[in-house]
């Protein structure tokens, strides 16, 4: 029974405050949308936004790069819920689908990007939206890229100015007066504003970043009234995704860092699956509404043992197990320990799969054992990964598997999923890697039974997380929650495993299969909506009538189709059409 009388609570810390689903691979294909409308069915979505209020935000980045008529973000606007773009969907220009044979350039082909944006306001206008400006390539790098030329700091840093001049114009003549705009300040944005080069509209709010492990980027250049862009989660070579690993102590001290800055216009936090960094999610979500009763100093940490932490881990046990018995302090105190792991303040799980799978590929693919053996003992079975963390994961793992018997039943299989299969995803990383380095040390010396040995051992850790996770989708509602584990790829890196011992055996190796759009395929969804493009929905305002100018070879020498015109050698087939399948200039050999 809900209480009688007026609750307030408030005023937040941070105004705008958003979750970034981002590399959403688990849960795009674990809650992929049957009308393939959307990277997750438009349930999960609804679940997500749920989350969201429920932890006081108000803000959503809908997914990596979604189209910006899909429902998900109707959705969203129906909640309540003000959408948002990232850094290189700009205006929620979805680059990922840029029709081939369509000019990228702004200086070049201006029309054709100012036309893009455009149809992306008008889209979107409808909803309440903080609009991201900026001007970079068709992925997540340097506009020059994909258009060439621009050789100069000065050259690149004005037609910059002018691509973001530009569009913030479209918006105070599409939208209104006073538009919410932002920009994120890293990268060459911010190297070439520090150098004079770029320059921003009065009206956009500048987003700090962090550098995707927690630590905020140039923090004593933090200016009254901007924002910070944060990540507890992150697909890159050697980020966490899977597990945590941003220490709570990393993230009180940023947002306090802004704080005292009076940079707290925005928060927007990567937690790219969600599921796997709910504590850090849940964290920086309470921090970013109210630090007052958190005791927290807001300095940046220099090491990680703060009070503040400890706080955290009883304050999430307890909420999550509550307090009958002492179940709730055990966990905390196991999550204590959890980030004692020293390779946690460098590195996540996915140094893991990154550096196995190309030392393995070293040997079976390239036959270069001796250029393996150097990137294990140079790259990958460093000193970081000494004695006292073995001891220290194989100790988590056993303790994780104890408790788990004393967790309420109704929570344990939510701790096997947050804690138990998190440790069996370092142990298994953290081992099966050791093991591929000493098999590889063995190649050398052409000791091949001992090399065999090596490479069963990983293999049976990967084994066993395997057999971790299982016991989490025993439980229906998280019926094959891994299927989606393409990014990391502890699937596919024990699919390596497989191989290597086929190799040291003698035997055909297993081909691995295609890779092709294996990154991004659960967005693949959009595939077939290029007449639709830059909108997913039919629309008489579709950019089906832009001429994609396209190559195919005749008999002389390949030909490139790029974004800035393409290439060919010698002798090439031009063809001109359009998406809705209209000939221009058909096969004209040039």
């Amino acid at each position: 029974m809900v209480p009688s009388g007026t609750f307030t609570d408030g005023p937040p810390l941070f105004e705008h405050r958003a979750l970034f689903t981002n590399d959403e691979d688990l849960l795009g294909h674990f809650g992929a949308d049957p009308l393939e409308e959307s990277v997750f069915s438009i349930t999960i979505w609804d679940k997500i936004y749920e989350a969201l209020l429920r932890l006081k935000m108000n803000h959503i980045l809908v997914g990596t790069v979604p189209l910006p008529d899909e429902r998900s973000l109707d959705l969203a606007a129906k909640r309540g819920v003000i959408v948002g773009d990232h850094h290189f969907n700009l205006l929620g220009l979805d680059t990922f689908r840029w029709p081939t044979g369509v000019p990228y350039s702004f200086g070049r082909s201006k029309e054709v990007l100012e036309w893009m944006w455009k149809a992306n306001i008008n889209a979107q206008k409808k909803r309440e939206t903080i609009w991201s400006v900026g001007y970079r390539g068709l992925n997540d790098h340097p506009f020059w890229y994909d258009d060439p030329g621009y050789n100069t700091d000065k050259e690149r840093g004005a037609l910059m100015t002018m691509a973001i001049a530009n569009q913030s114009a479209l918006l105070h003549k599409m939208v209104g007066d006073k538009p919410k705009q932002i920009t994120f300040f890293w990268a060459e944005a911010s190297e070439l504003y520090y150098k004079g080069d770029l320059k921003f509209p009065e009206g956009v709010t500048l987003i700090w970043t962090d550098d995707g492990s927690g630590h905020v980027v140039a923090p004593d250049k933090v200016i009254p009234g901007s924002g910070l862009y944060y990540h507890v989660a992150m697909y890159s070579s050697e980020a966490n995704q899977l597990t945590e690993g941003i220490h709570p102590t990393l993230i009180s001290g940023s947002i306090g860092h802004m704080a005292k800055k009076k940079a707290t216009s925005y928060m927007i936090l990567n937690v790219s699956d969600l599921r796997p960094v709910l504590m850090t999610t849940w964290w920086a979500a309470k921090l970013v509404w109210d630090m007052a009763g958190q005791a927290i100093n807001g300095v940046l940490p220099q090491t990680w043992q703060e009070p503040e932490a400890t706080q955290c881990f009883k304050d999430w046990a307890t909420l999550q197990y509550g307090n009958s018995g002492n179940v709730a302090n055990l966990v905390a105190e196991w999550w204590e320990n959890y980030f004692r792991i020293g390779y946690l303040t460098k590195v996540g799980e996915n140094f893991f799969p990154t550096w196995m799978n190309t030392i393995i590929n070293a040997i079976v693919i390239f036959d270069a054992p001796a250029a393996a053996a150097q990137f294990a003992k140079k790259d990958a079975c460093t000193p970081l990964f000494n004695k006292a963390a073995q001891e220290l994961v194989t100790e988590l793992m056993t303790n994780a598997t104890k408790l788990e018997a004393q967790v309420p039943l109704d929570r344990k299989s939510f701790f096997q999923f947050h804690s138990t299969v998190q440790i069996a995803t370092q142990k298994a990383g953290l081992f099966g890697m050791l093991n591929v380095c000493a098999a590889a040390e063995a190649v050398v010396k052409k000791d091949v039974t001992s090399a065999k040995h090596y490479v069963s051992l990983a293999m049976a850790e990967f084994e066993s997380l395997f057999a971790e996770r299982r016991k989490v989708e025993q439980n229906p509602r998280w019926n094959a929650m891994w299927i989606g584990d393409h990014l990391a790829g502890f699937q596919r890196t024990a699919q390596n495993l497989f191989r290597f011992s086929q190799y040291l055996d003698k035997q055909e190796v297993t081909p691995m299969g295609s890779l092709e759009n294996w990154y991004y395929h659960f967005y693949d969804y959009q595939c077939d909506r290029t007449k639709q493009y830059p909108l997913f929905y039919d629309s008489q305002g579709a950019a089906d009538f832009l001429v994609r100018v396209t190559c195919s070879t005749q008999g002389s020498g390949p030909c490139y189709d790029k974004p800035y015109g393409g290439s060919f050698i010698k002798e090439a087939v031009l063809n001109m059409t359009t998406a809705g399948g209209y000939t221009s200039m058909p096969g004209v050999s040039i």
